[in-house]
């Protein structure tokens, strides 16, 4: 059968959406492969680049997953400005 137009975007956007969170995941494990960041410093990372450019209510929940399969691991730190996230990958 021949699909509608309203298909074929819906599955271009889901296609996109997959496309754009599998590369975020890589990313982020690469930075995190480099060295230990802050979660805030991930956000700020990826802010240098537009085509990656992500939002906390995206990359939290993404370290989340990423923790809870055993790729990464997370600390909280005290700071001068309180407690804070510490990320890094498990070797």
């Amino acid at each position: 059968p021949i699909k509608k137009n309203s298909e074929v975007n819906n599955m271009n956007l889901a296609m996109e959406i997959s496309n754009s969170a599998g590369t975020l995941e890589y990313c982020i494990l690469l930075m995190l492969d480099k060295k230990v960041y802050y979660g805030y410093e991930i956000l700020q990372e990826l802010s240098k680049y537009p085509i990656i450019t992500s939002t906390e209510s995206t990359v939290y929940p993404l370290l989340r997953r990423l923790q809870k399969e055993n790729y990464l691991q997370s600390t909280w730190q005290e700071s001068t400005e309180g407690l804070c996230h510490l990320v890094s990958i498990i070797h």
